[in-house]
């Protein structure tokens, strides 16, 4: 059973994220795919909240200027973790 499974069967519990687990899960999405960014959906499948909440979340990251963004369509972003995270 994947994580994301995991916590679902948790019902009736808001499943929690803490800012180093959404930056360690980019963090290994950029590892082992080789890439170097990643958008919004790739994380999302990897966590077990919703898209709107990271978004939500990597957009304070970028604020706090742990993660970075760059608009790369009319609704596409790519993240990446700061070099000095």
């Amino acid at each position: 059973m994947n994580e994301k499974k995991e916590y679902m069967s948790n019902a009736g519990r808001k499943p929690r994220v803490t800012d180093d687990e959404l930056i360690d899960t980019i963090r290994q999405l950029t590892d082992t795919n080789e890439n170097i960014v990643v958008t919004t959906p790739e994380i999302t499948d990897e966590l077990p909240i919703a898209q709107r909440s990271v978004y939500d979340r990597l957009i304070k990251l970028n604020d706090e200027e742990r993660v970075q963004k760059k608009k790369v369509g009319a609704r596409a972003i790519v993240w990446w973790v700061n070099a000095d995270e």
